[in-house]
């Protein structure tokens, strides 16, 4: 029987954003997915407008909100 190693470290940390935003395939290619996991954008206001696109952007993975 072969054992199964879980991942540690940042390779769990890829495993995990992997997996919550695979059902992004359809629309998002790997590496588009890629540069939104490095990018940050700043919203100001989280009101009406701000709180969708803040909810949008976490969706979609992107990797920072300021």
């Amino acid at each position: 029987m072969q054992k199964i190693e879980k991942p540690s470290g940042d390779n769990q940390a890829n495993t995990l954003y992997k997996e919550i935003f695979f059902r992004n395939g359809g629309l998002i290619s790997e590496t588009e997915q890629n540069i939104l996991r490095r990018s940050s954008v700043a919203i100001a206001g989280v009101g009406g407008v701000g709180g969708l696109l803040a909810e949008r952007l976490i969706r979609i993975g992107i990797g920072r909100i300021k």
